[in-house]
């Protein structure tokens, strides 16, 4: 596989990372692509739809900012997780992009104490983040979004959710009542 086709594949996994788990941690999909964006120094990004200005996790520290600040935690660091999954490598916390990183441990400043907390936190959520995107059909679904996006070049949070709802095993049907 050359160079180019290697890295845009790697890029596609860990921009579907992301975008998988945002559609199933609840933070959803505005886009993502893998086309480069030589402003922003990019070979490729996920855009994630903003968050309301309920969120305010520097004021408040109820239980809905918390949970919010691990779903988006979780989300930053699936990119390299999948990425690194897709290699057949093993995920480690401090691999990936260090904007995602950088993004992941400024949201968990607001919620922990700094130091011990903080590391044992992220060390945390990056564990969360990894099993989370190891289950099988979460997984599948990283697999269907990235050859799309390798396919396209860039997917609408639309055709993400179509993917990724595609992508999910069938369930039974239950009948009422039945005897």
């Amino acid at each position: 596989m050359g160079d180019i086709r290697k890295r845009l594949r790697h890029t596609a996994y860990h921009e579907a990372g992301h975008a998988v788990a945002s559609f199933f941690l609840g933070c959803g999909n505005k886009y993502l692509t893998i086309v480069p964006d030589k402003e922003q120094g990019s070979i490729g990004h996920h855009v994630g739809v903003p968050t309301g200005k309920w969120f305010q996790p520097d004021v408040y520290s109820d239980g809905k900012h918390r949970n919010k600040v691990e779903a988006r935690v979780m989300v930053l660091y699936a990119g390299a997780i999948a990425e690194s999954l897709a290699q057949g490598r093993k995920p480690r916390l401090r691999s990936g992009s260090r904007s995602d990183s950088a993004a992941a441990a400024d949201l968990a400043s607001y919620v922990v104490g700094s130091g011990e907390e903080w590391g044992a936190y992220l060390d945390w959520l990056f564990i969360r983040a990894t099993g989370f995107l190891r289950s099988p059909f979460r997984w599948r679904a990283v697999e269907v979004v990235a050859e799309a996006l390798l396919a396209k070049r860039t997917l609408k949070g639309r055709e993400v959710r179509e993917l990724i709802r595609g992508s999910l095993p069938a369930l039974p049907l239950v009948q009422a009542n039945a005897v």
